[in-house]
């Protein structure tokens, strides 16, 4: 975790980060459609789109690392970009 940030998987299509009081400092990824509906099948082929992202963790270089729960499973990492 980067000091001061908290990431919060959402199971349907992304991951929330929260920064100081609950302020949300970013929304990665969704994988829903119009309707709301969740688990497209692009969503597992895709990897512009999360499907079900789980257990995110931050390295030491500050790159998110998240693993989806899909069929084959998939590794994700994100590389920290400087403000």
């Amino acid at each position: 975790m980067i000091k001061g940030y908290v990431y919060i998987p959402d199971l349907a299509s992304g991951v929330t980060i929260l920064e100081g009081e609950d302020n949300v400092a970013s929304h990665l990824g969704d994988g829903k459609e119009a309707d709301g509906m969740t688990n497209r099948p692009e969503s597992q082929t895709n990897p512009a789109l999360f499907a079900a992202p789980h257990a995110p963790a931050v390295d030491s270089k500050g790159n998110l690392h998240v693993v989806e729960w899909i069929s084959f499973g998939r590794p994700r990492r994100l590389k920290h970009a400087p403000a």
